[in-house]
Order: structure tokens, then sequence, then C-alpha cells
């Protein structure tokens, strides 16, 4: 997942940020443990 104009704060303006340049932070997908998957409804292919 990549970002840029990055915030560590929150700001009364949508465009300030201050961390400059584009961010890149790796994505990991875990197994949700079973009562969480019990809870997500998937819609079948068609």
């Amino acid at each position: 997942m990549a970002c840029s104009m990055v915030s560590t704060v929150p700001s009364a303006t949508p465009g300030a940020n201050d961390l400059h340049g584009i961010l890149i932070q790796p994505v990991r997908w875990d197994k949700p443990d079973p009562g969480m998957e019990s809870r997500v409804t998937r819609k079948p292919y068609k």
C-alpha cells in the first residue's frame, strides 16, 4: 500500500501534511479468528 502527503497529526485543512514523498507499507493478510469469520458474509460469484 502506498500513500503520499501524510500527516502525523490531525489538521484543520484537507491538504496539510508534514511527511513528504511516497510512503510504502507492506500489506499482510491474516486469517480471521473464528468469531470474526462467522460474521463476514460473502456474495457467491455468478
